[in-house]
């Protein structure tokens, strides 16, 4: 069927300077190609979907933190210096840590994820196994952002989210190396 196909269309054009009231069109010359590809209807793309869905969880936690240190700047608790300096003061309020340590979080160990992910599509290793842990490490990175920027009370149990997280993420890998 045509729809399975991919079409791909080339073609040389010059640009025909010679005309008059700044009416620039294009001549053709050369030659056309046309190519057309076979889609291949993998699940290889699927695997993409839970780095989306990190990629949301990162730029979610991100504009949390500007709106709460925004917040801590105009009620008076801090100035617009002591918010944005690496580190952060230690008087800050527990918010504004918290966020900001999720925050610094979800740019360690979840680089390891997207690299596992990034691996399986470019060699197609792709299967639906591969896909349910991909959604299993965002669905327990979620809850552990939740928890860690919500009340953080119980730190074994936000400790316990972030182990299985990591086991997860060591199956994939583990997984990787004895498909190769």
């Amino acid at each position: 069927m045509v729809k399975d196909y991919i079409l791909i269309q080339f073609s040389l054009k010059e640009f025909d300077e010679n005309q008059d009231n700044n009416d620039y069109r294009f001549q053709k010359y050369g030659m056309m190609i046309i190519i057309f590809f076979k889609k291949e209807k993998t699940m290889n793309t699927i695997i993409l979907m839970p780095i989306f869905y990190m990629m949301l969880l990162t730029f979610s936690v991100a504009m949390l933190q500007t709106v709460i240190r925004y917040k801590a700047v105009n009620n008076g608790e801090h100035t617009p210096e002591e918010m944005f300096s690496i580190p952060l003061p230690l008087e800050s309020n527990d918010l504004v840590k918290r966020t900001d340590r999720n925050l610094t979080n979800l740019f360690e160990f979840p680089v390891l994820f997207y690299a596992a992910c990034i691996t399986c599509y470019v060699t197609g290793l792709t299967d639906p196994h591969f896909v349910n842990l991909g959604y299993a490490y965002v669905g327990l990175r979620f809850i552990h952002s939740a928890y860690h920027i919500g009340s953080n009370a119980n730190q074994n149990l936000r400790g316990l989210v972030w182990l299985t997280s990591v086991g997860i993420q060591l199956w994939m890998w583990i997984r990787l190396a004895m498909m190769f």
